[in-house]
Order: C-alpha cells, then sequence, then structure tokens
C-alpha cells in the first residue's frame, strides 16, 4: 500500500475509521502535508548525527494531541514508528483497527492486544463514537 500523499487517497482511511466508529483526530502534519518515516528512502537504516529521528518527531506529534493510538495505512510507518523506544502510543495498522471493532463490536469498545504498549494519558487520536 502507498501513502496516501503519493497515491493522492487520504479521506479512504479516514472513512473506513469513521465508519467503524472511530473519530480521527489529525496531528500538526496530516494529509497532504503529512511526515513521511522515510522507510521507502532507506531512513530504517541510517541515523543523521545531530538530527532528530523522523518517527520520533511524529510520535511527538502524536503526544501533543494526547494520542492513545496511532492510526496507519502503511506497514512501513508501521515499523518505523514501532522502532521509538521512549513510551508512546499504540500503533495499529488500519486493518488492525477494523478487525478489533468487529470482533469488540459485542461490547462496543475497542479491544487492546497483550502487546500493545499502556495507552497515553491524556487525549487520543481514535475513540468511539
Amino acid at each position: 500500500m502507498l501513502p496516501g500523499r503519493y497515491n493522492g487517497d487520504i479521506e479512504s482511511p479516514r472513512q473506513l475509521l469513521q465508519a467503524i466508529g472511530i473519530v480521527p483526530v489529525e496531528m500538526k502534519r496530516s494529509g497532504m502535508r503529512s511526515s513521511c518515516c522515510g522507510w521507502g528512502g532507506g531512513a530504517a537504516f541510517t541515523d543523521v548525527p545531530g538530527k532528530r529521528r523522523i518517527p520520533d518527531v511524529r510520535i511527538e506529534h502524536a503526544r501533543e494531541v494526547g494520542a492513545q493510538v496511532v492510526a496507519v495505512a502503511c506497514p512501513n510507518c508501521a515499523v518505523m514508528l514501532e522502532g521509538v523506544v521512549a513510551p508512546r502510543p499504540a500503533v495499529l495498522d488500519l486493518a488492525e483497527l477494523v478487525q478489533r471493532a468487529v470482533a469488540g463490536s459485542r461490547n462496543g469498545r475497542l479491544r487492546r492486544s497483550s502487546h500493545d504498549p499502556p495507552p497515553a494519558r491524556g487525549g487520543h487520536v481514535a475513540k468511539r463514537e
């Protein structure tokens, strides 16, 4: 799957989240202005001395809006964001969120997996309506 800003479709993932009862909350840079995690350019294999890694910046953006969950539609972004070692919001692919919504429809909430990090305090990026 190509990131939304490259294939021009940024609304479909948001519509899918809304269809399963999740209200997206946008980070500082989102949609066509989103920050690419850099995986396609090899950023996963490099560190630039004196500069911050893109996934660290993106997780900081998620913390700024009080995210408990960061929804991604790109497996490369998931890998990069999951590599942030400081306490961070859970990183979940859209397919995982859909699966949890279907599995949790009986009790009306998203189910957490045992391998998810604990939720961040404060707000959230995804919430049930």
